[in-house]
């Protein structure tokens, strides 16, 4: 690309000086018109710094706003702290009322369990004792039998006993 200087047909443009500017075509921008000044009977507002004012107002309010927060929180948590203390004891009384309505209950089953313990000692008793018109093995399958029921109400017996422990230890 070439420069505008170096070609000929614009070089007389560059050797050609434009004429300077007369001074009386300058002018100068026009000033703005001054003020007229009246005199007006007004009062001047006091001027207070508001900023600072303001600023104070706007921080009590938040701390004020913070705190009623800050309070309604805690409030919440203590109620819901009372609820879930009040759900434990609830739960802890009934099943201590469980557990009582459990043991009177074993207590019963232990009184029924006795009495059918003792009769099948008797009953133990009464079929290994001698008769006569019994064979040999009708004796020993009527003890058996006996041993068998006096063996099933010993096991209900300690079942019963070991499940009344463990309870009564809570």
């Amino acid at each position: 690309m070439a420069k505008a200087g170096t070609i000929d047909e614009l070089n007389s443009l560059f050797i050609l000086v434009p004429p300077p500017v007369p001074a009386s075509t300058v002018s100068k921008p026009p000033l703005p018109p001054e003020p007229a000044y009246t005199k007006q009977s007004y009062i001047a507002p006091v001027e207070h710094n508001n900023s600072s004012g303001t600023r104070r107002i706007i921080t009590i309010v938040a701390v004020a706003i913070a705190l009623f927060i800050g309070i309604t929180a805690f409030s919440a948590y203590q109620n819901n702290q009372q609820e879930k203390h009040n759900l434990e004891l609830r739960i802890a009384e009934q099943e201590r009322q469980v557990r009582e309505a459990r043991i009177r209950e074993i207590k019963t089953e232990l009184k029924i369990s006795y009495r059918n313990l003792e009769n099948a000692k008797i009953n133990l008793h009464d079929v290994s004792a001698f008769k006569l018109l019994r064979s040999s093995s009708e004796r020993h399958e009527q003890i058996s039998e006996a041993e068998a029921i006096l063996a099933s109400w010993q096991k209900s017996v300690n079942e019963l006993e070991s499940e009344l422990n463990s309870l009564n230890i809570r």
